[in-house]
């Protein structure tokens, strides 16, 4: 009797282990399958992401911007000439038409203020003296400090050949 029961108990465990290894091995492929799927990253086409690493930036849900290379097609893009207006003196540069003012005067070694590089506070604030730029990506000038000129170099783009005096922060109140 306890010979049959004995085997009869060994059959079941082997029953429990088998089905536990078909579970396991599904869970497994499941989550293959998972993270194949959300592990993709997934960008936009045409819209502009940082040029570099170190001027990468969290995901801002809604605004588009992702932590990934924007350089995907700057060499195709327009450039235009940019010149800076610094307390140091001028500082002149080309900058695509798809890169920020701020990434492209870094890529060239000109040290400029910045702090949150999203458009939130106005450390980078600049103001355009002839020229025209896209600043519609800011979030922390009025409508009154844009039609004066002002703009945020962390998100402007250039859109012709553009003149900008920097560290105008103070003079924005």
């Amino acid at each position: 009797m306890e010979l049959a029961s004995s085997s009869t108990e060994r059959g079941n465990r082997i029953k429990e282990s088998s089905s536990c290894g078909l579970i396991t091995i599904v869970g497994v492929i499941v989550l293959v399958v998972v993270i194949g799927i959300v592990g993709r990253p997934s960008v936009p086409l045409g819209r502009p992401v940082p040029s570099r690493i170190s001027s990468m930036r969290p995901m801002m849900i809604g605004r588009g911007r992702l932590p990934l290379g924007r350089r995907r097609l700057s060499f195709l893009a327009p450039k235009f000439k940019v010149t800076l207006k610094t307390p140091e003196g001028d500082l002149e540069f080309d900058c695509p038409e798809d890169q920020y003012i701020l990434d492209a005067a870094e890529e060239e070694g000109h040290d400029l203020p910045y702090s949150c590089r999203s458009g939130s506070c106005s450390t980078c604030a600049g103001k355009t003296i002839s020229g025209t730029v896209d600043n519609s990506e800011q979030e922390s000038l009025d409508d009154d400090q844009v039609g004066k000129g002002f703009i945020l170099t962390c998100t402007s783009y250039p859109k012709s050949d553009v003149v900008i005096e920097t560290h105008q922060e103070e003079n924005l109140f």
